[in-house]
C-alpha cells in the first residue's frame, strides 16, 4: 500500500514479487497468472515503452485527489470509488430504471459506448 501511496516504483514491483508465491500456494490461479504478467511487463517497461518508467518514477503511478503528501491511491481503486460515487448520486444508477428519459438515452447511445470500449481495448493492445 505504501508503494502506491508514495509512488515507490521499485517497492511496488518488489511487493508484488513477494506476494506472487502466496497466490500460487492458495490456488488463486487468475491472480497468479495475471500478476506474473504484470510483473514481467513492469520489469521490461523500458524495452516495450521507452521513457515510460522514467515518467512513472518522476510523476508517480497513483492518483492524488488532495494536496496531502502520501495520499495517493492506486488507479483502479480511484476508478472504482469514482464510479461508485457517481452511481449513488442523483442521476446515477440508483433510481435509473424509474427515469424513462435516462433509460432511453442509455439505449440510444449504447453503440457509442461499445465503440469507445473497443477503441480502448485496441489502444491497449
Amino acid at each position: 500500500m505504501e508503494s502506491s501511496q508514495l509512488s515507490y516504483f521499485d517497492l511496488h514491483i518488489s511487493c508484488f514479487e513477494q506476494m506472487l508465491p502466496l497466490f500460487f500456494s492458495r490456488d488463486h490461479h487468475n491472480y497468479a497468472r495475471y500478476l506474473t504478467t504484470y510483473i514481467i511487463l513492469l520489469l521490461n517497461l523500458n524495452d516495450s515503452h521507452p521513457g515510460a518508467e522514467e515518467s512513472i518514477r518522476v510523476k508517480g503511478f497513483g492518483v492524488c485527489k488532495s494536496p496531502a503528501s502520501g495520499a495517493r491511491n492506486a488507479v483502479d481503486l480511484t476508478i472504482e470509488q469514482t464510479i461508485n460515487r457517481r452511481a449513488k448520486c442523483k442521476g446515477g444508477i440508483v433510481g435509473f430504471r424509474q427515469n424513462l428519459a435516462a433509460y432511453h438515452k442509455l439505449c440510444i447511445t449504447r453503440h457509442n459506448r461499445a465503440n469507445l470500449a473497443l477503441a480502448l481495448f485496441e489502444e491497449r493492445g
